[in-house]
């Protein structure tokens, strides 16, 4: 996710917003579970290349007529569900049942 600003006119240039001792706190702790074996393992942003502005210390600032853009990133991983597994060895059973029952007849 991105998030783009286009300065208006002023003669410092606009301030976009500061984070609070330097980092995000978006009120949750990591990992936070997502649900549906989702778990969200990080998260950060970075003004993209090409930008005018600055991000340094928690400030983000653009200069005047400027262009910047802040990634957002989030790093998610899949968590794999302990009855999966139960049923991917029952199906595997289950298809060698099959197959020494063809065998026999």
């Amino acid at each position: 996710m991105t998030f783009t600003i286009k300065n208006t006119i002023n003669d410092a240039g606009d301030f976009i917003f500061a984070v609070a001792n330097g980092g995000f706190n978006f009120g949750f702790g990591l990992p936070l579970d997502l649900g549906g074996g989702l778990t969200l393992n990080s998260f950060s942003a970075m003004l993209l290349s090409g930008s005018d502005g600055n991000y340094a210390d928690g400030l983000w600032t653009n200069p005047e007529h400027g262009h910047s853009e802040l990634g957002i990133y989030a790093n998610i991983s899949a968590v794999p569900l302990p009855a999966a597994g139960w049923l991917m060895i029952a199906g595997i059973g289950g298809l060698a049942a099959l197959r020494r029952r063809r065998k026999a007849a």
